[in-house]
């Protein structure tokens, strides 16, 4: 048996995630590029959905179930945090 032989044959097989990883970038950004140009409380909308997601996430990271009072804690700091900076309250949204 050749090194060419044993090489193709313990290759591992291709799957879909990549082409999933595409699509999924593909429509993501389609969604953020249309949520911009709406603007307003479009964007804003994208942006809070967004920060309850990441704050999901990170407690799951961290060995958490994803909901409790920490994450709530995090998504709810920054969900008030961008409703004050859209609305015009950047002095109370940095503070």
């Amino acid at each position: 048996m050749s090194i060419t032989a044993a090489t193709a044959d313990s290759a591992p097989p291709v799957d879909n995630t990549l082409r999933l990883r595409v699509v999924s970038g593909v429509v993501l950004a389609g969604t953020a590029v249309a949520a911009v140009a709406a603007g307003g409380a479009v964007f804003t909308g994208l942006v809070v959905a967004a920060v309850v997601l990441i704050a999901w996430e990170w407690d799951r990271l961290c060995g958490g179930t994803g909901w409790g009072l920490v994450p709530s804690l995090h998504a709810g700091t920054a969900v008030l945090t961008v409703l004050l900076a859209t609305n015009g309250a950047w002095a109370t949204a940095a503070a």
